[in-house]
């Protein structure tokens, strides 16, 4: 219990500082800024996935399985996290020279991005440490992003990839201090034995983690300037409200991993979620009852936001199972339904010249359909081997 007040403790700060920054942004900044903001920060997670690329969820898996050789684990996957990281950067380079688009210049912060390793606390059972160091990061870059507005009265792509790349700096120096270990990884024995599954594993878990914040780029030319605004809004909630349920997922990982048939842990996340999008109503009501004049949190946002949540809660912890099987090969059925959802239904839904609240949908019914994909993987492979037995 101690664990699991500390952890949403300090995830609560950092969700609180993402909060602040976010509003002070919609308060303050251009419209025409803010989406371009949205097109940055987009790409940026692109950025961490790719550079992530299935390592993190192998190497996180292995250590809550075999935590004795923790640290051989974690030096392989950072090592190959670095060099993969100025492979990107030399892409995006090369992308930036074709197509003169500054967003590419953002490459450069795949750098610091792969010097970050706070999912081992997770994987070790020290979810308190994990959640500070999501801390630093989200709060350093959050408070850099309000100070430049501040300072300069705008944003611009050089400011914002500065702030991450800062941001990220700041986590990994924290990690490698409370860690007692080198803040650069030169290991990589332990890489060689598992590079073709953690190959496999890359390309999906990139795909899983690239369609939510690559969506936008989808859509973005179908948004009117005002919608990119509410867009914005809603989908910076809704993947906090993700993050809320990521979070609780990693406290209780080495119980869902090694008890993949219990579902008493889905109640709990759920539970979880459920709370934080209760406060930000209570939030809302605040807000307009005292008439602070604070733009954002309307009722129309939070009543999208809520059919998504709900969506997103359904079975929460299934996904994350399909990695307790060792059998990579379970998790392509999600992840392809997936990315079929968010690419055939957007499709759809331009096609039809809807509402931004309908594109926003999407996203909580992709979340919905693969956890019951999930969840449907998981109990078949548990009656198989009950029946077996």
């Amino acid at each position: 219990m101690k664990n699991i007040l500390y952890t949403f403790l300090f995830t609560g700060l950092g969700y609180s500082a993402t909060l602040a920054y976010t509003y002070f942004v919609l308060n303050t900044i251009p419209v025409e800024q803010i989406g371009e903001l949205n097109r940055y920060e987009s790409f940026f997670a692109v950025l961490v996935s790719l550079i992530s690329l299935g390592i993190v969820q192998d190497a996180t898996r292995n250590i809550a399985l075999t935590p004795k050789s923790w640290l051989s684990i974690y030096h392989s996957a950072q090592f190959f996290r670095l060099k993969f990281s100025f492979f990107i950067f030399l892409i995006c380079l090369i992308l930036f020279l074709i197509y003169k688009d500054n967003i590419f210049l953002i490459g450069i912060c795949g750098i610091p991005i792969a010097l970050t390793g706070e999912y081992v606390f997770y994987a070790l059972g020290r979810p308190i440490e994990g959640s500070i160091a999501s801390f630093l990061r989200v709060s350093s870059y959050s408070a850099l992003i309000i100070m430049s507005i501040y300072l300069f009265g705008g944003l611009n792509i050089k400011i914002v990839a500065l702030a991450f790349a800062f941001s990220f700096l700041i986590c990994g120096l924290f990690v490698s201090l409370r860690l007692n270990i080198s803040f650069i990884s030169f290991e990589y024995k332990h890489l060689k034995v598992n590079l073709f599954s953690i190959g496999f594993l890359a390309i999906l878990i990139f795909f899983y983690n690239t369609f939510k914040p690559a969506y936008i780029f989808l859509i973005y030319e179908n948004l009117s300037k005002l919608d990119r605004v509410y867009y914005f809004e809603a989908f910076k909630i809704f993947f906090l409200l993700f993050s809320v349920r990521r979070v609780a997922v990693q406290i209780f990982y080495k119980k869902i991993i090694r008890y993949p048939e219990k579902v008493q842990y889905d109640f709990y996340i759920s539970f979880i979620v459920i709370f934080i999008l209760s406060i930000l109503w209570m939030v809302s009501l605040i807000i307009n009852y005292l008439n602070l004049g604070i733009e954002g949190l309307s009722f129309d946002l939070l009543c999208d936001v809520s059919i998504m949540t709900v969506l997103m809660i359904v079975l929460p912890s299934s996904f994350t199972k399909l990695f307790a099987l060792k059998k990579d090969f379970l998790i392509a059925a999600p992840v392809l339904i997936g990315m079929i959802i968010v690419i055939v239904g957007s499709s759809i839904l331009k096609s039809f010249s809807v509402t931004v609240s309908y594109y926003l949908y999407l996203l909580g019914v992709t979340e919905f359909l693969m956890s019951i994909v999930s969840f449907i993987i998981i109990k078949n492979i548990s009656t198989n081997t009950s029946g077996k037995i």
